[in-house]
């Protein structure tokens, strides 16, 4: 089997279980506020969460069918990483969990954002 191949597919099987938890998770929060739809939910997903966007979304459209989020618009928040450099004080952008300092370039990082992945709001009936 290609190896390029059983990436793809692990990501979609990965993405399509967070897909399945938001759903669950929505449908309690629903019933706590007695309502039988939702009309849209937002989600805000950090660029170095380990979540495909593109894959979730996909997901999300699949398994969305013949719930109370049939019909729920989907928005996703996109949180740049963002990272503080212990050694000189900059903040900077992200792309990688183990950048360095773009100015110093140290290692001694902390991430201040990134790696969210919380259901934000859900707009229901």
């Amino acid at each position: 089997m290609c190896k390029f191949y059983t990436q793809q597919k692990y990501s979609a099987m990965h993405e399509m279980s967070i897909a399945l938890s938001i759903i669950e998770l929505a449908e309690s929060e629903a019933v706590k506020a007695n309502s039988k739809k939702i009309y849209d939910i937002e989600l805000d997903i950090g660029t170095l969460s380990g979540v495909e966007i593109q894959s979730l979304e996909f997901a999300f459209e699949a398994v969305k069918s013949g719930t109370i989020l049939e019909s729920a618009d989907v928005n996703l928040n996109i949180i740049q990483a963002e990272g503080l450099c212990g050694e000189c004080g900059r903040t900077f952008a992200m792309q990688f969990v183990y950048d360095n300092c773009p100015i110093c370039r140290s290692y001694n990082i902390k991430l201040l954002k990134g790696k969210e992945l919380k259901l934000k709001s859900l707009n229901v009936e």
